[in-house]
């Protein structure tokens, strides 16, 4: 029988501060579990279990699975490493993966999109909303395939890590299975696009507001987490940085 008080969602957005404070979290916290699930395509699991077996560097593993664009996968550096310094201890760990094949590149192929429609509408002033609205569609996938997928494999303790935006996935695996904790190892406030992923009101308003977001902070930080940080400090004031900060130290 599953030790239903073993079985954790953990959430987080994909920036590397975050995910550090994921990799804290399953090291101090995740002791006697005997199953994690990644947000990662199906077809990186046995190159990733083989990588961490070896003790592999990250900077190995990256080029190896996104050689294109491997700043695309940065994040998930602190998780890797925590998962290397496991396995070495358990190897008996299952490390599974539960995207669907083509979740990396058709990731990296909207960001890609996103990117280039902010920075088009940040130098020329204009909001092609028609445009944002195509994009945007075609990311609205089912999960129900995914949840299926880990929850015909839940049959012990794990850890689940999802992404902030998964809110669908959550639902179905808290549906499908009782005694499941949800895990927020720092407080996080979406950012314009993310709460264009949970609900399409005020579709304009976020779009604009997102465009600001890229021209204002991505554009002007050297990393994604420098960007979130001053966004939140602007947006939200000093004491909610610091919130933040406090838990991601």
């Amino acid at each position: 029988m599953v030790r239903q008080e073993k079985i954790y969602i953990v959430l987080s957005p994909r920036l590397k501060k975050y995910y550090t404070a994921v990799a804290r979290w399953f090291l101090e916290k995740a002791r006697g579990v005997e199953k994690i699930f990644l947000p990662l395509p199906k077809t990186m699991e046995e190159i990733l279990v083989t990588y961490l077996l070896a003790g592999k560097d990250f900077r190995e593993f990256v080029a190896r699975v996104i050689p294109q664009s491997p700043k695309f996968l940065e994040y998930f550096e602190p998780l890797y490493n925590a998962l290397r310094k496991t396995i070495s201890i358990n190897p008996e760990l299952e490390v599974t993966c539960y995207k669907h094949l083509t979740y990396l590149e058709e990731s990296y192929n909207l960001a890609t999109k996103i990117a280039f429609l902010a920075i088009k509408a940040v130098l020329t002033g204009k909001v092609n909303f028609s445009e944002w609205e195509s994009i945007l569609a075609g990311t609205r996938r089912s999960v129900r395939g995914e949840a299926e997928y880990i929850c015909h494999k839940l049959d012990t303790s794990a850890v689940i890590i999802a992404t902030v935006v998964d809110t669908e996935l959550v639902r179905a695996l808290w549906r499908s299975s009782r005694g499941i904790k949800v895990i927020l190892p720092a407080p996080y406030i979406p950012t314009p696009l993310e709460r264009l992923y949970r609900s399409k009101e005020d579709f304009e308003k976020n779009i604009r507001e997102h465009i600001r977001y890229i021209g204002d902070y991505v554009l002007k930080s050297k990393t994604l987490d420098e960007a979130y940080l001053r966004w939140i400090k602007d947006t939200y004031g000093v004491r909610a940085r610091r919130i933040i900060e406090d838990k991601l130290r």
